[in-house]
């Protein structure tokens, strides 16, 4: 991990630049800050056994997450994160994203898929305080999950799934349809809830109510180009805005600007500059447009 600055002043960067080794085979992925607690986390995605660049019988590395104090950049805990390789386990495998909601001290990690190849994903809640998994959404609650907020007034974590409904049955020559998944974070038992977006979600993004009373999850859908936004407090509000992406552009990520109009930056893809991509987007959604 490798932590840098900028002098605010001279814009000259800061003799402030360190890394962080994580350790042999740690393959650190997700990170989310926390400066009120002076934290980082990072997702370590693990090696599996097997893997072709290791020694034959290599056992493998499971996945876990790293907590780093940032005033001193030591990594103070190492949280496993499930027995990933455990058959008789959770079918987790692959722990792509993380955020924190820094009032409850709980980390939020999203799973992108399991070893036996479904393609089923899911989430863990991992308590900061206690340093333990405390809860898990597996398979059926969210289907290849790909994208993950928090709001930390109302303490929800938002994870997308690209996929939806695992069991939906369009009719011929109509999409399969993502999802939004509401994790309470403050009800851990409480059964999270699953609102339809458009076609294969991926960034979240969250309006916390800064410019109107109304608090959004705000979803890029990037295969139907558009955004679908969510009443936090009441999902089954919802609202789809066209997001007109065009030439070789795919938005694949999204962020939130509080203003008077609330501003998206959406990220274009990888495509080449040549064909039309590598491009970001700020676009502004008036608070009343909002459900």
């Amino acid at each position: 991990m490798r932590v840098s600055g900028v002098d605010p002043v001279t814009h000259a960067p800061c003799p402030c630049v360190k890394t962080l080794s994580l350790g042999f085979g740690s393959s650190p992925y997700g990170v989310a800050l926390d400066v009120a607690h002076d934290r980082v986390v990072v997702v370590n995605q693990g090696l599996p056994p097997g893997e072709p660049t290791m020694p034959l019988g290599f056992p493998g590395i499971l996945p876990s997450l790293s907590v780093v104090r940032l005033s001193s950049l030591t990594e103070i805990a190492r949280i496993p994160l499930y027995s990933a390789f455990d058959p008789d386990g959770l079918l987790f495998f692959a722990p792509a994203l993380v955020a924190i909601d820094p009032g409850l001290n709980l980390a939020v990690v999203i799973d992108q898929g399991d070893p036996y190849g479904t393609n089923e994903g899911g989430a863990m809640v991992v308590d900061l305080t206690t340093n333990r998994v405390t809860a898990w959404f597996s398979a059926g609650t969210a289907y290849f999950t790909s994208g993950l907020a928090i709001d930390p007034v109302r303490h929800l974590a938002f994870v997308s799934n690209a996929l939806g409904d695992p069991n939906q049955n369009p009719p011929d020559g109509q999409p399969y349809l993502g999802s939004l998944t509401r994790i309470n974070l403050s009800n851990l038992s409480q059964p999270p809830v699953a609102v339809t977006t458009n076609e294969f979600p991926n960034g979240v993004a969250i309006d916390p109510g800064t410019v109107s009373s109304k608090h959004s999850a705000i979803v890029l859908n990037t295969q139907s180009n558009d955004i679908t936004a969510v009443n936090v407090d009441n999902p089954a509000l919802t609202v789809t805005m066209p997001f007109a992406a065009s030439g070789g552009n795919l938005a694949l990520d999204i962020a939130w600007q509080p203003d008077a109009v609330l501003g998206l930056v959406l990220t274009g893809s990888a495509i080449p500059a040549d064909l039309g991509g590598n491009n970001a987007f700020i676009i502004g959604i008036a608070p009343a447009r909002l459900p």
